[in-house]
């Protein structure tokens, strides 16, 4: 990795992508955060500490610097990197922190200037309206409602905190607005946003597919191949669905019936095939 490219990607991290960037720009941007990802494995550093980073606001100035001069050594990369990758994991210790509160609502209403900051294409859905009889609040407050009806799953509510933003680049204006293939267009935002945080590669495809799949009816073969994360997309589902408008919701918790009856059905066969 040159000095450049990790200078580039610094600037570009430091203003938020804000910042006017040329298409050969982007592409050394990215190539260097996959660089930095494959020096320093985020898994790694998450089980050498427990996945809790608070400890680094309790540490002075020449603690941090010892502590990151040795991780550096450790892993065998400059310390300004190394710098740069326990700031991207703090930062998401206190994401997680946000979205696994009790009263989630308060927590991402008492954070709104820092999760905005980190994650700035959420002014982007604040204030956009549906305009849809299907719908009785903004891209954003419909966002938030499902968000406050999940259960205290982090994948979950940080999937529900980016289904959306796909709607005001994707909307057909009119009487009524349509938002023909948003949730297509929100998860190729998400995979940028969950790139930029310093998510892993295979936990963003995770999240970009409960993204990309939240307006698809679940069928029994994604049930079959991979249950766990399809129960996930079902919660997603659920959470969206129940966060329309309250008049227009008898088809949804119909459709939501029907597809929990289809994952009884598969437990009640795998646990026959289990005890035969």
């Amino acid at each position: 990795m040159k000095n450049s490219d990790f200078e580039l990607w610094l600037d570009y991290h430091k203003t938020n992508g804000i910042n006017q960037y040329t298409i050969e720009q982007i592409k050394e941007i990215r190539a260097c955060e996959f660089a930095m990802h494959l020096l320093i494995p985020t898994d790694a550093l998450l089980k050498m500490f427990g996945g809790n980073f608070d400890f680094f606001y309790t540490l002075n100035l020449q603690e941090k610097n010892s502590l990151v001069k040795e991780l550096a050594k450790r892993f065998k990369v400059e310390e300004s990197i190394m710098c740069v990758k326990i700031d991207e994991l703090i930062g998401l210790n206190r994401l997680k922190e946000i979205l696994m509160a009790d009263d989630v609502l308060e927590s991402i209403n008492d954070n709104t200037e820092y999760l905005f900051n980190i994650i700035p294409e959420l002014s982007y859905i604040r204030g956009f309206e549906h305009k849809h009889p299907q719908h009785h609040l903004d891209v954003y407050e419909h966002t938030l409602y499902a968000i406050s009806l999940s259960k205290k799953d982090f994948d979950v509510r940080l999937a529900l905190l980016l289904h959306d933003l796909g709607k005001p680049f994707s909307y057909i204006e009119g009487d009524i607005r349509h938002f023909k293939g948003h949730p297509a267009k929100s998860a190729k935002i998400a995979e940028r946003i969950l790139t930029r945080l310093g998510f892993d590669c295979k936990y963003i495809k995770e999240i970009c597919y409960l993204v990309k799949y939240h307006d698809t009816p679940i069928n029994d073969l994604q049930i079959e191949n991979n249950y766990s994360l399809t129960e996930k997309l079902y919660e997603v589902q659920r959470c969206d669905a129940l966060a329309h408008h309250p008049d227009k919701l008898e088809s949804r918790k119909k459709y939501l019936k029907r597809v929990k009856e289809k994952f009884d059905k598969y437990k009640k066969i795998k646990k026959w095939l289990n005890e035969v």
